[in-house]
């Protein structure tokens, strides 16, 4: 059986900072409208993405990208963080409230673990947490046993 070769995504974000101010727009507090492209380059086919960042702020060029940035990190580090965690992409809940209360499990259990002194990953953390009760109340109680 042949295995596919994994070729790592590559991820180019352009931040066009055309950034317009929308003074007479309809609406309560719309300042500032930039477009963010993101280029992705992986496997056999390329992507362009196009999204649009709005603010209530009056934002310079400068501003602008520095908030888009801050929201990048945001994204990836909680995010990410729950995907690899949890694989919380993969679940397929049906239940609008029960979605929600796994997904408030989810970030609450992620910040216990991250406050863990411990070397190993969130995931082994995890893991251990499932398997071990003394590990668990430690984790949870912050307490070393």
């Amino acid at each position: 059986m042949k295995r596919k070769r994994h070729t790592p995504e590559q991820i180019i974000r352009k931040l066009h900072v055309v950034v317009e101010h929308a003074e007479g727009t309809v609406g309560t507090g719309l300042r500032t409208i930039g477009p963010v492209i993101s280029d992705r380059a992986g496997g056999e086919e390329a992507t362009t993405e196009v999204r649009y960042f709005i603010s209530s702020l009056h934002l310079g060029a400068k501003q602008f990208a520095r908030a888009v940035r801050n929201h990048w990190s945001i994204e990836n580090t909680c995010h990410w963080s729950l995907d690899v965690t949890y694989r919380a992409d993969a679940q397929r809940t049906r239940h609008r409230h029960l979605a929600e209360n796994l997904a408030w499990l989810r970030r609450f259990t992620l910040s216990l673990i991250r406050q863990h002194s411990g070397r190993a990953s969130l995931v082994m953390k995890r893991r251990m947490c499932g398997r071990n009760f003394d590990f668990m109340m430690e984790v949870f109680t912050g307490q070393q046993t």
